[in-house]
């Protein structure tokens, strides 16, 4: 997977936050941080795996390493629904995870 294009968007303070798009066509979402310390990104993409057994939609994780995490970018639209978000939180409450 190779990078032909990224734009930076909003995504937090910690890390920079990027749109790309790959040598195959498809666009991703691409968290870095140049100094982050270990096993943070490793820690991010176990958990968003957890995660993706649960009610909600949450993006696969394409690459992982020291410096930085790819993620399928989810192209959201339409209305938030914010009673459907808060039953998907419960569910996911719900499924017991060890630790935070």
């Amino acid at each position: 997977m190779r990078v032909l294009e990224q734009e930076a968007v909003g995504g937090g303070d910690i890390n920079d936050a990027y749109r790309a798009t790959l040598d195959d066509g498809r666009v991703v979402f691409i968290k870095q941080h140049a100094d982050a310390p270990a096993g943070m990104f490793a820690a991010e993409a176990a958990g968003l795996e957890w995660l993706r057994e649960g009610p909600l939609r949450v993006p696969r994780v394409l690459e992982v390493a020291d410096d930085h995490l790819m993620l399928e970018w989810l192209d959201l639209g339409g209305r938030p629904d914010p009673r459907a978000l808060g039953r998907g939180l419960a569910q996911l409450h719900r499924l017991g995870a060890p630790s935070f």
